[in-house]
């Protein structure tokens, strides 16, 4: 997704048995709909660096106050996102790509700067890009834990707390 002007309206996971796949849906304000599947392999990379870590060397990829105000950020934006409203394709949605394509690839790009980016990409062609911010990153998290169970794939979501005392 190339056009940064237009905003995320909603996100969507959905297991599908029969390709061992997750779903990813996304609807924008602009009547956009992107669909990526999401593999075990790649769930396994997407995890860690959705918490702020290396998805291979598990290193953070934040400073220690940063990596505190990002979790502490996700859960909020955790607590404030609207989970309980069904999923809606738009009538007529603009689908960005002529089918879901197939994430391989995950890059973090700029994460020293102010707007840190990650790439959700496919071999080829183009992908999603989001902003590192907690506010994707803590939803997908929660998006992705709660449709993890029908997977059976028994990967760890590992639990974090915020801490009282950042400065």
């Amino acid at each position: 997704m190339t056009d940064t002007t237009d905003q995320i309206k909603q996100i969507n996971a959905r297991y599908d048995g029969l390709e061992d796949r997750i779903l990813l849906s996304i609807t924008t304000e602009q009547n956009r709909l992107l669909e990526a599947w999401l593999s075990r392999r790649f769930l396994k990379l997407l995890i860690p660096a959705l918490q702020g870590k290396h998805p291979l060397e598990n290193k953070p990829l934040l400073s220690d106050t940063q990596q505190a105000i990002q979790e502490m950020q996700q859960l909020q934006a955790q607590q404030e996102s609207d989970f309980d409203t069904t999923f809606d394709i738009p009538a007529e949605p603009i689908k960005v790509f002529d089918k879901p394509i197939l994430i391989t690839q995950l890059t973090l790009k700029d994460m020293d700067s102010d707007h840190p980016q990650l790439l959700l990409l496919p071999q080829t062609g183009e992908g999603l890009v989001f902003n590192f911010h907690p506010n994707i990153t803590g939803n997908l998290l929660k998006l992705l834990k709660a449709i993890h169970p029908q997977t059976e794939w028994g990967l760890e979501f590992p639990q974090y707390t915020a801490p009282t005392n950042i400065q």
